[in-house]
């Protein structure tokens, strides 16, 4: 996971290497049993996975719009 996270950081641009780091250290975290009390596992992961899959969206260019509705 660590080495992948790296690899984000070499190729992307600052807000996606940020969110990358803060998703990496969510599923760390998640791991090793230290999510914050009164959190699942799973929404502690989403807090982390969301803002990391919509800034590498930004950064490729991709447009969800119009796909409300869609399996993600």
């Amino acid at each position: 996971m660590w080495f992948r996270q790296k690899c984000v950081e070499l190729v992307s641009t600052e807000p996606v290497r940020d969110a990358a780091r803060t998703y990496a250290w969510h599923m760390s975290e998640a791991t090793y049993g230290r999510v914050p009390q009164g959190k699942s596992v799973w929404s502690y992961l989403t807090e982390g996975r969301e803002p990391f899959l919509a800034a590498a969206r930004v950064e490729l260019g991709v447009d969800l719009s119009g796909m409300e509705g869609a399996i993600a």
